[in-house]
């Protein structure tokens, strides 16, 4: 206790002194303070937010995203993703790459928490190809250990558990090196190595996480973890494990509510090891009270009824049956759910899987590569060609199809398909043409982060083409200010009028940011006003 409030003094010390110097110092000491204590670090957080207002923009996002960080270590569940975006929105614009690393990292979190695990997947993979690329520091390399944890963790929720173990390994071994191991890294890491049959990797790190617990005398805590560990070596015959780790709960059981794996636990134990059935059905009744997952419930009262019917008692064994019978109808229907969830998962992680390979194999298939490129080139122009035909006969091919729909109204059938089918041809076209400049999009996102790859004069055309077509006032608007602007500016305005940012385009084209900004500088010179006016009177 003395220990904890000697550590609360320091850190206000600590960030007082730093208010006289500079902000990043409170930064780092509050950021410190909430990996250590979590909660306390969050009071501390809403604390300085709410006494300081005249921190610069940079240090209020900062702040914010620590107080963020000491919500998801004091297990607060988001159930919206609207802050992180926000945050993760400034980050990408205004933060370093290590900023962008930890508010990806979060991003994944709080997908996490909103159960949609395709889309935490991708942002600890964006999170984790920003670590690829940088100088980690302690705390990135601590940021990123974890991302590896919740990553295995995603996996083994949807049954993937060799992809589960190998991310659960990774951040094991990191936080080896780092030296942060504490019980949940030793569970967690016994727990995928059960998942692959790795059974005595399992006891000895089930061991390391019991050992743990007994030390910080933390056994009511983290009961379900031991109650996790006895069904395991009861499973596999560890008699002395088993009966030291029953032994351990018994001792708590009588002076404190515990998990329902627990009483679970202690009911296999009795009813394999000691043979005392009667024991096991007690602590068995006691699980299903205290389990709300349906599933586990139902194998329960399959294991007392069978126990009753054994022991001739029938009204008891009819009971626990019609029981069990309806909590097999609740599990089949929320399992059907979870299956088509984990399916829809495993499927979109199979073609993210193929996009990387894709994206490996690319260097090696660039004479291929230069051919799609000039095809799409081509298409993208054929596409345009027809866009403005189809534009200027829209009207009055509308017209001559509603006026052949009247006339043909007492014709055959034949007629009528045939029809049908030119509305069909209309309506895929227009679908094509619609999709053109969001599939141009992606594949500038694509290059942007992709670091082999650039925006370079090849490719302007396919983006003049694709906001002409959209736009085609914007050229001529744009020379109207002055006509001597050259490609090389015309560009950067296009790729503004698309919605990118100097950081965007810098990165799209290999630039110093710094180089892009005077670029933008020059091209505000020429054109006598700010872009942003530009674009504006464009909407």
């Amino acid at each position: 206790m003395y220990k904890f409030a000697f550590s609360i003094l320091l850190l206000l010390v600590s960030l007082f002194l730093s208010c006289n110097s500079n902000e990043e110092n409170i930064i780092k000491d509050l950021n410190a303070f909430v990996n250590t204590n979590p909660q306390e670090g969050l009071i501390q957080v809403g604390s300085f937010q709410e006494k300081h207002s005249n921190f610069s923009d940079y240090t209020k996002k900062k702040l914010d995203l620590i107080r963020y960080k000491a919500e998801d270590k004091c297990y607060i569940t988001h159930e919206s993703d609207s802050t992180i975006k926000s945050l993760c929105e400034y980050f990408n614009k205004y933060g370093s790459d290590n900023d962008k690393m930890e508010v990806y990292y979060y991003m994944g979190s709080t997908y996490r928490d909103m159960n949609d695990n395709p889309q935490s997947i991708i942002w600890y993979d964006k999170a984790i190809s920003i670590a690829e690329t940088i100088s980690l520091t302690h705390e990135d390399s601590i940021v990123l250990a974890y991302i590896y944890s919740q990553k295995a963790d995603l996996y083994f929720r949807i049954n993937c558990e060799k992809d589960a173990y190998l991310n659960m390994k990774k951040s094991y071994d990191m936080q080896q090196e780092l030296n942060i191991s504490n019980i949940v890294t030793y569970e967690s890491m016994g727990r995928m190595a059960e998942c692959v049959d790795s059974i005595d990797l399992t006891s000895f790190l089930y061991q390391k996480s019991a050992q743990e617990i007994l030390q910080s005398n933390q056994t009511v805590n983290y009961s379900d973890f031991l109650g996790e560990q006895l069904a395991f070596y009861v499973n596999h015959g560890y008699q002395t494990s088993a009966e030291w780790t029953a032994g351990i709960l018994l001792s708590i059981t009588n002076d404190n509510t515990l998990p329902s794996n627990v009483y679970s636990a202690l009911g296999l134990y009795f009813a394999k090891m000691r043979k005392e059935d009667e024991q096991s059905i007690d602590y068995y009744k006691i699980a299903m009270e205290h389990d709300e997952r349906m599933e586990a419930k139902a194998g329960l009262a399959k294991k007392i009824a069978n126990h009753y019917k054994k022991t001739g008692n029938i009204t008891e064994a009819t009971k626990y049956a019609f029981l069990y019978i309806d909590l097999i109808d609740s599990t089949e229907i929320q399992n059907m759910s979870r299956k088509t969830k984990g399916e829809e998962t495993v499927q979109y992680m199979a073609e993210l899987e193929m996009a990387r390979l894709y994206k490996k194999n690319a260097e090696q298939e660039k004479a291929t590569n230069i051919l799609i490129i000039i095809s799409s080139i081509f298409i993208a122009s054929t596409l345009t060609t027809m866009l403005l035909i189809f534009k200027i006969k829209r009207e009055k091919r509308i017209q001559k199809d509603l006026q052949k729909i009247k006339e043909q109204k007492e014709r055959t059938e034949k007629d009528y398909q045939l029809l049908v089918k030119n509305v069909s041809v209309d309506q895929k076209l227009r679908a094509e043409s619609a999709i053109e400049i969001t599939s141009l999009k992606k594949r500038l996102e694509e290059t942007s982060y992709d670091p082999k790859e650039r925006i370079d004069e090849d490719s302007w055309d396919l983006i003049f083409n694709a906001v002409d077509k959209l736009n085609p006032e914007f050229r001529s608007l744009i020379l109207s200010y002055n006509n001597t602007l050259e490609n090389e500016d015309l560009i950067i305005l296009y790729l503004m009028k698309m919605g990118y940012k100097q950081a965007d385009i810098a990165r799209m084209t290999k630039k110093a940011r710094s180089v892009i900004s005077r670029k933008c500088q020059k091209i505000e010179t020429l054109l006598g006003m700010p872009i942003s006016d530009v674009l504006k009177k464009h909407l």
